[in-house]
């Protein structure tokens, strides 16, 4: 199977603006995921910074449960891969 030389990402705009939207709509990490589909985990990791990468349909999930509009939480982001890349 041959490999895309682009790869497509969803990275988080601002960790801090995706913190106070949880802060915001009184929802816990936890709840958050449960609502996602995703883990604890995942969110705790997104706010602190740590990842800011994640899986489209989880951004898309997220933005929709914090009713926040599309597109303020997560930009996408096409990027090509190079050859040497593993």
């Amino acid at each position: 199977m041959k490999r895309s030389p682009w790869r497509f990402e969803v990275r988080v705009v601002d960790r801090r603006i995706l913190e106070h939207y949880i802060k915001f709509r009184g929802l816990s990490y936890a709840k958050l995921a449960a609502k996602v589909g995703c883990s604890k985990a995942t969110i705790g990791h997104l706010v602190s910074g740590h990842v800011k990468v994640t899986r489209p349909e989880w951004a898309k999930a997220i933005e929709r449960e914090l009713d926040a509009p599309t597109g303020s939480l997560f930009a996408p982001k096409v990027s090509r891969v190079s050859e040497n890349a593993a």
